[in-house]
């Protein structure tokens, strides 16, 4: 899943940014400063720094419950709403081209509010509410400088991306319906 939704990123900012397919790479790595030095062309790296629940969005009904109609009843827990935490850094040789291509991908992703569906992989597809892209408002990764020191590399501005993306990892329970329930109370002497 987490590479199906690597690629659909990778599919919409080739679609709408203006470079010429093939002048510029998109990759998903760690950018540690040997990864950097073997790049070969302009380069717009999104690496994926976290992963957590989207709370916010949680529903306050976790169960939802439907009837067959045959005396039975299938409880199904709500899907998890996570959010996905990106930062896009652009590489290349001269700071200008790293800067223009920043700015390429970050007018894209501006432009969209979410990820088009027909640019999500069949297993991505029929979300329940589209996948939703937040440009640059990601609080977390609170010091960038700490982060560079951690991997190694000189710093580079980013585009924080927050991608946020219904998961359903559960599986339905069907049980014989309950139309009643008693509870006895009995006192001891």
């Amino acid at each position: 899943m987490i590479y199906e939704l690597n690629e659909a990123l990778r599919k919409l900012l080739l679609s709408e940014m203006p470079v010429r397919k093939g002048d510029v790479d998109i990759q998903f790595e760690i950018p540690k400063k040997e990864w950097s030095s073997r790049l070969s062309k302009p380069t717009l790296n999104i690496y994926m720094y976290d992963i957590l629940e989207n709370i916010e969005l949680r529903g306050s009904e976790q169960w939802t419950q439907t009837d067959n109609g045959d005396g039975t009843v299938t409880l199904h827990r709500n899907p998890v709403r996570m959010n996905y935490y990106y930062l896009i850094t652009s590489w290349a040789k001269e700071i200008q081209d790293e800067q223009q291509l920043l700015a390429a991908a970050l007018t894209t992703l501006l432009r969209q509010a979410y990820i088009p569906e027909e640019m999500l992989p069949d297993n991505l597809k029929n979300q329940p509410v589209p996948v939703r892209l937040e440009v640059g408002q990601s609080k977390s990764l609170q010091k960038l400088s700490d982060f560079w020191g951690m991997i190694d590399n000189d710093p580079h501005p980013g585009i924080r991306l927050t991608v946020t993306l219904t998961i359903d990892p559960y599986k339905p329970v069907t049980s014989p319906r309950v139309a009643t329930s008693e509870v006895r109370f009995k006192q001891n002497p």
